[in-house]
């Protein structure tokens, strides 16, 4: 998918102007990526910063139950500096930790939920 080629990119791109990179993403190799044993080489990136896929299960409720497995990442590698993300409520959560966060949004805004807007 394009979006997943430009958060590739986008950390090789964060990883080549010096900064320690991890890209968190959702555990849902078996719908994307099925057959890739290479994640770097098949994005066509440099292996300069980490992947760590975090527990997503494919049930209802499921941004929920994410949003605590970032939660819980944070607790035990709360040595970041920067938050860049897309995912609105784990950009929130890094907000907890007193981190910088900057939220990139797809969308506008005004479209999201009730409780979205809140946060």
């Amino acid at each position: 998918m394009a979006n997943s080629i430009h958060v590739m990119k986008m950390c090789q791109a964060f990883a080549d102007n010096g900064h320690d990179v991890t890209l968190i993403a959702p555990r849902i190799k078996k719908n994307y990526e099925k057959h890739v044993k290479d994640i770097h080489k098949f994005y066509g990136v440099k292996k300069k910063f980490k992947i760590k896929k975090l527990w997503y299960p494919n049930v209802k409720g499921r941004a929920f139950l994410y949003t605590f497995a970032i939660f819980l990442f944070l607790i035990f590698n709360n040595r970041f500096e920067l938050v860049y993300g897309r995912f609105l409520f784990g950009c929130f959560i890094a907000t907890l930790f007193k981190k910088n966060v900057i939220f990139e949004s797809h969308d506008p805004i005004y479209k999201r939920r009730y409780y979205e807007n809140f946060i």
